[in-house]
C-alpha cells in the first residue's frame, strides 16, 4: 500500500525513486555494520564464526532499518528516508 502525502498541493509518493533509494541504501549498509561488528568480537575468526547467526542477525538488523526509513518517511512530506529535516 502506498502512501500519498500533499506537500503544498503537490501530491508525493512516499514510496518513490529517491525513498527507496535512500531506505535501500542504509538497509545494506546496517546489514554490512552489523556483519562486521559480530565478527569483530574478541576470539571469533572467519573459521569459527557461526554463519547462519551473523546472516539472521544483521539481516534483522536490516529489517529494523528498512521499518526505521518507512516510519520516519511516513512523518513528514520528504522524499528522505531520513527522521531530519532537510529544510535549513
Amino acid at each position: 500500500m502506498q502512501e500519498i502525502i500533499k506537500d503544498g498541493g503537490r501530491e508525493e509518493d512516499m514510496l518513490d525513486k529517491n525513498f527507496l533509494k535512500d531506505a535501500v541504501e542504509r538497509a545494506i549498509r546496517t546489514f554490512a555494520q552489523a556483519a562486521l561488528a559480530i565478527l569483530a568480537v574478541d576470539g571469533v575468526t572467519v573459521f569459527t564464526i557461526n554463519w547462519v547467526n551473523l546472516l539472521s542477525s544483521a539481516a534483522i538488523a536490516s529489517l529494523i532499518s528498512l521499518l526505521m526509513s518507512v516510519a520516519a518517511g511516513s512523518t513528514k512530506s520528504s522524499d528522505s528516508a531520513s527522521f531530519l529535516s532537510d529544510k535549513k
